[in-house]
């Protein structure tokens, strides 16, 4: 991606933290750089409900849009059982939890080095 570096990483945990903040769960960031040439980095969160993805795919969408970020696309608001939103740099995967057990997508992405997103985080508000 054109986008330096750091900043995808940032905004990927700014997507985590939002995703949090909407109490998903099981919240991890995939570094696919040297994997993928169409995005960096992959945020996977497990959502409760269809209205819970719901919930957290919009909530995100209005706080990349606030910030200036473009939204590439949103997929899967139709059935709400695994939505994304594609920031270009930064891809974001909400999955109810028998769609995340079934599709296992941290498996196949299983060389990407994970971001400790929490710790980034709490660095970044000290």
């Amino acid at each position: 991606m054109a986008i330096k570096k750091d900043v995808s990483r940032e905004r990927a945990i700014f997507c985590a933290k939002n995703a949090d903040n909407k109490k998903a769960s099981d919240i991890i960031i995939l570094n696919v750089q040297k994997l993928l040439n169409i995005t960096d980095y992959f945020v996977i969160c497990t959502a409760d409900n269809p209205k819970h993805v719901e919930a957290i795919i919009v909530d995100i969408e209005k706080e990349m849009k606030s910030k200036g970020s473009r939204i590439v696309g949103i997929e899967g608001m139709d059935m709400k059982t695994w939505a994304l939103i594609d920031l270009g740099d930064v891809v974001v995967h909400v999955m109810q939890k028998q769609i995340r057990e079934y599709y296992q997508i941290e498996e196949l992405w299983a060389d990407a080095k994970k971001v400790n997103w929490k710790l980034a985080a709490r660095r970044k508000t000290s």
